[in-house]
C-alpha cells in the first residue's frame, strides 16, 4: 500500500521535466477523474488490517468478474448466500489476491 496521496502517485508518475508546470497538469488530471490504481492484497495479515466493513472482489480463473465480499467487525469475509463467512486466510488461499473496493473511514461502521 502506498502512503501517498494520489497528487503525490501522479507526480511520480508523471516525473515532468523542467519548464512545465506539474501542479498545472496534475490538477487538470485528477480533476478529469484520474484515480491511483486498485490497492491489490495478497497476504493475509494486510487483509486482516483493512477492519470491519471493508468491501473486496476476488476472482479466480474459472469465475473472472470475481465476487464482492464484505469483512465484518470479528474480521470474517461474507459474500451474499454464504452465511458462514471466511478468514483471511482461506480467502487469500483460494483465490490468491483481493482488489480493495472500500475502506470505511472515520468511525463508519459496517
Amino acid at each position: 500500500m502506498s502512503d501517498q496521496t494520489p497528487r503525490e502517485q501522479l507526480a511520480t508518475a508523471l516525473r515532468l521535466r523542467r519548464g512545465i508546470d506539474t501542479a498545472k497538469v496534475i490538477d487538470a488530471v485528477i480533476t478529469a477523474g484520474w484515480r491511483p490504481p486498485a490497492r491489490v492484497i495478497t497476504d493475509p495479515t494486510e487483509l486482516d488490517a483493512l477492519g470491519g466493513g471493508s468491501i473486496v472482489v476476488a476472482g479466480t480463473k474459472r469465475d473472472r468478474n470475481g465476487r464482492a465480499w464484505q469483512c465484518n467487525s470479528g474480521r470474517r469475509w461474507f459474500r451474499t448466500g454464504d452465511p458462514a463467512g471466511h478468514s483471511s486466510t482461506e480467502l487469500l488461499t483460494t483465490y490468491g489476491s483481493v482488489t480493495v473496493l472500500h475502506t470505511p473511514e472515520n468511525g463508519e461502521t459496517p
